[in-house]
């Protein structure tokens, strides 16, 4: 998981991973890391060898998971 909540975090513009990271607590690799554990099957197909999206739909999801939002439809 720690290779995917870095990878994650590299896709992500440090400002928005600071927002949850302050909120949160943790560090912005935490804050990837969880995300990444509490929606492994989102994480599975954001990097899919054969997946593409584009990094606003990446943003969107991430934004969406993190707030939990009821009414949120991923785009991945």
């Amino acid at each position: 998981m720690n290779d995917l909540a870095k990878q994650l975090q590299d896709l992500i513009p440090n400002g928005i991973l600071d927002h949850y990271a302050d909120q949160q607590r943790l560090t912005r690799t935490g804050v990837c890391g969880v995300l990444i554990l509490n929606n492994s099957e989102w994480a599975d197909r954001l990097f899919n060898d054969n997946a593409l999206f584009s990094l606003d739909d990446i943003m969107h999801d991430f934004v969406g998971l993190m707030v939990k939002d009821e009414h949120f439809v991923p785009r991945i």
